[in-house]
């Protein structure tokens, strides 16, 4: 099967259930130097003129360098066959085992960024801004009990939607 290459507002089906249900895969790095996580935080929609998806990392991911010292990276969507795939990705880091080369899922290179050729959708963006998450500024406190009891917050990446493929 290939991909074709469709508008971002061409998009179908509910992407917040995408994210939260299905979970998507970020991808960042080039071929020999690359990883990838799990997601299921994440937001699409526009902002400055343009089509852009925002994904979270927390430091500590090993991910988190590769979408620092990269200028662009991907959301993949996999079909729900693949969960198990995704609980490894989730839940074993790239620091400890080489989860993209030689992996049960097949790594390809676009616009300088890591995919998967089993994902039934793919973003590509590219970066055009970073936040890190600040304690001071929750409105809600519950939010940091709940989700930050280590005072691990996450940064934010604002990516300009450059291309978007869909499994044919």
């Amino acid at each position: 099967m290939s991909f074709r290459g469709i508008r971002a507002d061409e998009i179908e089906g509910n992407l917040i259930k995408r994210i939260r249900d299905q979970w998507m895969l970020i991808g960042a790095g080039t071929k020999g130097k690359a990883n990838s996580m799990i997601g299921s935080w994440g937001l699409i929609g526009e902002m400055w003129g343009r089509d852009v998806a925002v994904c979270v990392v927390r430091p500590q991911r090993y991910t988190y360098e590769f979408m620092e010292s990269h200028d662009t990276y991907s959301l993949c969507f996999l079909p729900g066959k693949y969960r198990s795939v995704l609980n490894t990705f989730g839940t074993k880091s790239g620091r400890d085992i080489n989860k993209v080369e030689g992996g049960p899922l097949s790594p390809a290179y676009r616009n300088r960024a890591l995919y998967y050729e089993e994902s039934e959708l793919v973003i590509f963006c590219r970066k055009l801004y970073t936040q890190d998450f600040d304690e001071s500024r929750f409105l809600d406190p519950s939010v940091v009990a709940s989700c930050y009891g280590n005072k691990d917050f996450h940064r934010t990446y604002y990516g300009e939607i450059i291309e978007v493929l869909v499994k044919e």
